[in-house]
């Protein structure tokens, strides 16, 4: 399965990307996402923000997922891994949790506009994967987190 992430879509474009390609064997020969599409990712994954301590999308998110949906409209044979992260702050169980139900809150979101439930792969990890430090606030903040892939 060859898969089209965000670092894909950062490398079209320039812009930095948050999931570790070399953990996904990713190469950029890879992609065949052409500019708009890596931007639609990019945006729907930069603008995704949820309420304080719940899954709930806030409504400024919508747009982006809403062009996301589109998008794999466009792309029937593209299938979308969501990775739900968090920062350290708290039960670790929770955190758990709350980082599985954001990214189910994404996965229900793109199924209610007519997104395949089964073309949607929802995982949750905690704050187990931190991509920033989690002793300041910007990099907890960088840490609550869904990450978005494109699989085919």
């Amino acid at each position: 399965m060859k898969i089209r992430s965000l670092f894909l879509a950062a490398l079209l474009i320039g812009a930095t990307a948050t999931m570790n390609a070399q953990n996904e064997g990713i190469q950029p020969s890879d992609s065949q996402l052409d500019k708009e599409e890596a931007t639609i990712i990019l945006r729907a994954n930069e603008r995704l923000g949820f309420e304080s301590g719940s899954a709930r999308i806030t409504e400024s998110s919508h747009e982006s997922l809403d062009a996301l949906a589109v998008l794999l409209g466009n792309h029937p044979t593209f299938q979308l891994r969501l990775e739900g992260h968090t920062d350290n702050v708290g039960n670790r169980d929770k955190n758990l949790k709350l980082s599985t139900d954001r990214a189910n809150a994404v996965k229900a979101f793109l199924v209610s506009r007519g997104v395949a439930e089964a073309r949607i792969q929802a995982q949750g990890f905690g704050s187990t994967k931190p991509v920033g430090e989690n002793e300041t606030e910007e990099g907890r903040r960088r840490n609550r987190r869904v990450e978005m892939g494109i699989a085919e």
